[in-house]
Formats: structure tokens, sequence, C-alpha cells
């Protein structure tokens, strides 16, 4: 069945748009946006790329959801069987500024999907929410004017208010707008495109591919940027008991391992600036 829409479609659907030659063509979209209030859609139809500007286009063909699109092996585990590093213990790696913002970088800037990508990793990087934390959000547990998360399912059970930097405030703004022009009223915060919630799996294979195009090196993945964020908050200057608090830590002790590698890491630092007997 057929339906005729002026919102984008999903990237993978299959729509239908005039051309100026008054025919017609159908393809598999591969961008659409909204600019100057008309909605810009491309297609590739027969190893053609078309790009229309109009009100409207006909979507023949949604696109799968994504929580239905296997992950590439490569990617992700494999169905059914355990993930390949259970069980294995890796050391933290921090990502830099300039790293991350590589990663932002390979998402779109208009395309839903990209949209949403952008706010939820946004979100993790300056928030420290563990991947099963920030996937079970839902608009109303986001305070913006206060930049407080109420999270009712945490590691210890007891629902928490987590705290986030106002660094996320443009992505996140701009996703809860563009969906609510989706049409989402309820459901997950970060949902797919038939409103269906985003899986873990899904995150951490999106981050893989993300680092592997941006040239990224270190081992990218969602507890990666909450131990970011934690490193961040040290080098601002903040005490191991407030970077506790913004974690969500039942102890300062387990912060204490977060912050750990940090630690050598500035006496390196500090080791250039001391003056030691010079050698003959």
């Amino acid at each position: 069945m057929s339906t005729t829409t002026s919102t984008e479609p999903a990237r993978g659907a299959e729509v239908t748009f005039a051309l100026k030659d008054n025919g017609t063509a159908t393809g598999t979209v591969t961008s659409a946006y909204t600019a100057g209030g008309k909605l810009r859609v491309s297609i590739r139809a027969g190893g053609t790329r078309y790009t229309r500007t109009a009100s409207t286009v006909t979507v023949t063909r949604p696109a799968p959801p994504e929580t239905e699109q296997p992950a590439p092996r490569s990617f992700g585990q494999t169905p059914g069987q355990p993930a390949p590093n259970a069980g294995k213990k890796y050391p933290a790696e921090p990502l830099t500024p300039a790293e991350f913002q590589s990663l932002l970088d390979q998402c779109s800037r208009r395309a839903p999907t990209g949209i949403r990508n952008r706010a939820l990793l946004t979100l993790l990087y300056r928030s420290g929410l563990r991947i099963s934390e920030i996937l079970a959000l839902h608009p109303k547990d986001v305070n913006l004017d206060k930049h407080s998360i109420r999270l009712l399912r945490t590691k210890s059970g007891e629902p928490q208010t987590r705290g986030f930097h106002a660094g996320a405030d443009d992505a996140l703004m701009r996703w809860l707008d563009k969906r609510s022009a989706l049409g989402f009223r309820d459901g997950p915060l970060f949902c797919t495109l038939d409103d269906g919630p985003v899986s873990g799996d899904y995150v951490r294979g999106l981050l893989r591919r993300l680092a592997a195009r941006a040239g990224v090196e270190k081992r990218v993945h969602p507890h990666g940027l909450r131990h970011t964020f934690a490193c961040e908050l040290e080098q601002s200057g903040l005490t191991v008991t407030e970077i506790s608090k913004l974690l969500g830590h039942s102890s300062v002790a387990i912060t204490a391992l977060y912050l750990n590698h940090m630690t050598s890491h500035q006496a390196i630092e500090a080791l250039q600036s001391v003056d030691l007997p010079p050698l003959s």
C-alpha cells in the first residue's frame, strides 16, 4: 500500500516522485531533509541518482525497521551467541574531544537517523550514562531546564537523578523537535523510525562503524564514552566525590578505578617539568 507524505521518508524506503519532464522516478531513498519548508529527497533508481524538491512524495514501500536489520558479522555478535568480548577485560581508552567530534562528523545532520544518533552519542558523552540507562529513557525523564535526568532503571536497582552537561543541549533539542515532527509522542526517547526501541547492539555496531570511517584506532564503545566523561570531569577540576555522584556509583572507590589511568597520565606530564640532576 502506498502513502503520500510531506515528512522526510526514511533512508532505505522506496518512493516515487515527479520529474521535470512530467515523468516519474521510483527508487530507494539515499537521503531526505526539509529545507525552506520544502521536502528534498534523493533516490537511486537503476544506477541513476535523482534529487527532487517537492511538497510531497509517495512512499511505495517503507524502510525495514532498524531493529530487524542484522548487524554485520564484524560489527556485532551473532544472534544467539555470546558476545566476542564476553568475559574479557580491556584497558580504558578515553577519547579526545577531537576524536569524539570526528565520530559525530560521520553522522548526518539532516537525516532523522543521523539527528537521532548525534543526540544519543552526544548525551552519552556529556552525561556518562550507561547504554542500558540511556536507551530506557523517555522524553519526560529529561529536564532541559535543570539539565537533569531521572533514571528509573539503574544498575543498583534504585531510581536516581543524574545530570548532563549543557553541551548536549543543541543535539538533544534537535532530535526532540525531529521526533515530534515524526509524530512520536510516547515510547523511548531514542527510537527507530517506526517508534520502536533502539538496541544496545545497534549502538555498539554504530560506534565501531563510525570509528572505522573516522580513522579512530581506539576501541570505541558506549562504556568508553562513560570513561571519557569521567576523565574530562577530573581534568576540569571536579572532585572524585562529585564525579562519583554524577556517574551514579555506589562508592568513591569504584570511581577511583575509572580515574586510575588518568593519574598515571598526569604524573607523566608532571615529570616533564621536574628538574632532575643532569647526566654527564
